[in-house]
């Protein structure tokens, strides 16, 4: 089971509809906000993946770094909306 926060485009709403069938629950951006990187947040580990055009992946292992990523994305997450069909 996962969470994640997408940016607001028709292919994230695609991606939304998938939520169910791969254990997830998803919440969206407003539109005016863009998320060009991906953020994963696992144990100790952060991995931050560019977007295609520069294509890499950095893993950032820290405690605290993982800590504070991991609150800023509760912080984020408690301010926005429940999508409708969502887990």
């Amino acid at each position: 089971k996962s969470r994640q926060i997408l940016s607001f485009s028709e292919y994230g709403k695609k991606i939304m509809e998938k939520d169910r069938l791969e254990n997830r629950t998803s919440k969206m951006m407003p539109h005016l906000y863009r998320f060009p990187f991906t953020t994963i947040i696992f144990g100790d580990h952060v991995a931050l993946i560019s977007p295609l055009s520069e294509n890499f992946i950095v893993i950032i292992e820290s405690e605290a770094y993982a800590k504070s990523q991991r609150a800023f994305f509760e912080a984020l997450w408690s301010l926005l909306p429940t999508v409708k069909g969502s887990l």
